[in-house]
């Protein structure tokens, strides 16, 4: 019996059910160096066999280890050996790594410098344009309820401008220059016709220099002597093969386009059509306004200059020499005059080069004798007169001044 309850205690000690007696210290410190359970033959865990055999079987001995201050305990890795989970730790042990980190050089490790802290982004606060701040694109008859489409020619252009532009919407910019091209290419063959009786007509220079002699010093209500220099002039016109009635109203063609382009697109630009404020490109992003850089307006003036130096190589000066002058007067005005133009849109600028530029490569093109022989105009030939100076015009237009002043006070006595 008492060899009984010895056996049952000490079953109950081994198998870990009754704890061992041991200190908080001697507990922490053997948590990894606790035996292994054995398993017995007959399948039980934790049990000690007490019956009797011939031999026991030797088991190897587990030397226990001791954790001291100076030597802790550290744990050996086995693979034979599983990981046990680490208890929790007591209330001493919290406490003093609650008082490690609250030392100076804790803090200081564990302070994060605020310079190496980076500020948040800026978020980008610029406004988002609403409805009304979005130009809508041109449509058909928008230049009609604006009223500035009709059956003018400068009307007629700017219909022009709105079916291009909406037909290809192309940007502004490129719309203007289109559509000046498109014009000037509707004026080349009115072009080509002009240069080609003027051209046929310089073999008979002087006689219709003679002519314009000779109606000059007709008296005033004689219609018979008028009549017989009108036959003269008729017969040297179809010598030439050159009609009368279109030579003369020819060039009369070009000047209605010409203005109406100019008070087309000025009209258009200083309303303004509010399409136009968008013109496509940086450089010149608002076509309404003038040109800050005071480009388009200088280029304007050298064009001008370039183009009537290319053109006078077909005019007939012999027989109208006032249009020689008057050209020399054009270079003057297009310089004096660029200051106080210079406030203009740029949009009209624009258009302004645009033309000039076109109707300089125009000439150029036609005084190619290869493409004066396609065309049959006749080949260029020397003219009889030299061009005029700047000097001889001031004095032409003295004179003509001085002519006009005794005509006006001979009609005053009367």
């Amino acid at each position: 019996m008492v060899l009984a309850n010895s056996c049952a205690r000490l079953t109950i000690r081994v198998s870990g059910r009754l704890p061992l007696n041991h200190t908080r210290t001697r507990f922490l410190s053997l948590q990894y160096s606790r035996p292994l359970p054995k398993i017995s033959p007959y399948g039980l865990s934790n049990t000690r066999n007490y019956w009797w055999s011939k031999s026991p079987v030797p088991e190897p001995s587990n030397p226990v280890v001791t954790s001291s201050p100076e030597h802790p305990l550290v744990p050996q890795d086995s693979p034979s050996v599983p990981e046990t989970p680490s208890l929790p730790a007591s209330n001493d042990t919290v406490n003093s790594a609650q008082s490690t980190s609250n030392t100076p050089e804790a803090s200081a490790a564990l302070a994060v410098p605020t310079a190496q802290i980076p500020e948040p982004p800026v978020p980008d606060v610029s406004p988002i344009p609403t409805v009304s701040d979005v130009i809508p694109p041109l449509n058909y008859g928008d230049f009609a309820e604006l009223g500035i489409a009709g059956w003018t020619p400068a009307g007629i252009i700017r219909w022009s401008f709105e079916l291009l532009q909406v037909s290809t919407g192309m940007p502004w910019f490129y719309a203007i220059i289109a559509g000046t091209l498109l014009w000037r290419v509707a004026l080349v063959p009115v072009s080509v016709a002009s240069i080609r009786n003027s051209a046929r007509l310089l073999p008979f220079t002087s006689q219709l220099m003679t002519l314009g002699e000779e109606t000059k010093n007709v008296p005033k209500g004689d219609r018979l002597a008028m009549q017989r220099i009108l036959l003269k002039r008729q017969k040297i016109y179809e010598q030439a093969g050159v009609r009368v009635g279109p030579s003369m109203f020819l060039p009369f063609i070009q000047i209605p386009v010409t203005f109406g382009m100019f008070l087309g697109i000025k009209k258009m630009v200083q309303l303004p059509v509010e399409q136009l404020k968008q013109s496509g490109i940086d450089i010149l992003p608002d076509l309404t306004m003038a040109d800050p850089y005071f480009i388009l307006p200088i280029l304007t003036t050298v064009m001008v200059n370039i183009q009537m130096t290319v053109m006078r190589k077909d005019m007939n000066i012999a027989e109208r020499p006032e249009m020689a002058h008057f050209m020399n007067f054009m270079r003057i005005l297009s310089v004096t005059g660029l200051p106080f133009m210079g406030h203009l849109p740029s949009g009209l600028w624009l258009s302004v080069v645009t033309g000039v530029t076109a109707t300089a490569l125009q000439s150029l093109i036609l005084q190619q004798a290869a493409v004066r022989h396609a065309l049959k105009i006749p080949p260029l030939v020397k003219q009889a007169m030299p061009f005029p100076t700047m000097i001889q015009s001031l004095r032409f237009a003295q004179t003509w001044w001085q002519n006009r002043s005794k005509v006006t006070a001979a009609k005053a006595r009367r």
